[in-house]
This record gives C-alpha cells, structure tokens and sequence, in this order.
C-alpha cells in the first residue's frame, strides 16, 4: 500500500477504508494533548492590590499604596504605587518586587498535566504541600495559584489555579521570582542609594 495512505475502521464495523496518512498523524495525539490548558486572569501593578506568599507556615503579605498626582502641564492624573511587606516599605527599585511583578503580569501554563487529579496524584506532584501565591485585585476578584514540586528535568512546576482538579505544567523561569523571595530579599535596600548615603 502506498505509504501516504492508513487503514482505517469504524469501530464496531467491518468495512475497511483509507486515509490520509497526514490525517492519520493529526490522530495520533495523546489524551493530554486535547485537554483544554487553564488561562489566569489579566494581573498587572494597576489592579493587583494584594499579594500574598505562603511557603513552610508562613506567609509574606504585600500590599499596595496608590497615590495620585495631577500633571500641571496636562491635567492629567498620574498614579503612583508604593508597596509594602507587613507595614514595612520595599524600595521601588528593588529587583525582588519588580520579578515578582514582572511575573504575575506574564502567568501561564505551558501544558496540562492530569485534567481531572486525585488527592494521591497532588501529593505525587508536591501538591500536598504547595507554595500558594493569593492576590486579590481592585476589582474585588482573586487569584489563587499553588505550585508543587518540579518536574525531573527542573524546567517546570507542578500548579493548579483557583483550586482546580488540573493539575498543569508551569515553566521554571516564570515562577522562580515569585519561589525565590523572602522578607530579607523585599527589604533589602537598593546598594546604589546606600552607597551614595555613606
């Protein structure tokens, strides 16, 4: 038979057809590849109010100020965030918080995982025992994303979003700003201001 050609059957018939073989290789996926990847609310600075980090029992709580001022050339209002660790101010050019930011602005799943998991697949994934990033915008709305272990390779994590039962793959290096912050690293301040002052 020519090879650009696949035998096909009707399961629970007899007749044999012919396909394209091109057809017969956009058939051969695995049941993952069709499950539909969640997609995260839109984040950015203007309407991210909140931001909470929850790893190994404790918890690190940013929020954010808004001040405004109006342009006397323009008329126009321009605001300004500050934000803060459990009361304490973060520099505005501290690269931990401008990661973190950067970060939760670009959020997606670059695959599903297991669309509909089980308590002894989460464990599996390191889900039993999640890092959980909660923020709440102006809106009123919130996002709750846990994310669990790695994968074998260290290219991405374990995640589920919002509670759900799909567990999804998440790229390493869009989350790793948000793993990697601590109170010391939020508060520490900018070496170039601290220079200049001594």
């Amino acid at each position: 038979m020519d090879s650009a050609y696949n035998y096909a059957q009707v399961e629970g018939k007899t007749t044999v057809y012919t396909i394209s073989s091109t057809l017969a290789d956009d058939l051969n996926v695995e049941l993952m590849d069709l499950a539909q990847v969640e997609t995260f609310p839109d984040l950015s600075e203007d309407n991210m109010e909140t931001i909470a980090i929850q790893r190994d029992g404790q918890t690190l709580t940013l929020a954010k100020r808004t001040s405004t001022e109006t342009d006397e050339d323009s008329g126009e209002t321009v605001s300004s965030y500050t934000w803060s660790l459990d009361g304490q101010d973060i520099d505005a050019d501290n690269d931990v918080l401008s990661g973190m930011l950067s970060s939760l602005s670009y959020l997606y799943f670059s695959s599903c995982y297991d669309y509909r998991s089980d308590a002894e697949e989460q464990a599996a994934c390191g889900l039993d025992d999640p890092v959980t990033i909660t923020v709440t915008c102006s809106d009123g709305s919130a996002m709750k994303l846990e994310i669990g272990g790695a994968t074998d390779d260290g290219s991405y994590y374990y995640a589920v979003l919002n509670g759900s039962d799909a567990i999804h793959r998440i790229n390493e290096s869009i989350v790793e700003d948000l793993l990697s912050a601590t109170a010391d690293s939020l508060l520490a301040a900018d070496t170039e201001t601290e220079e200049a002052a001594s």
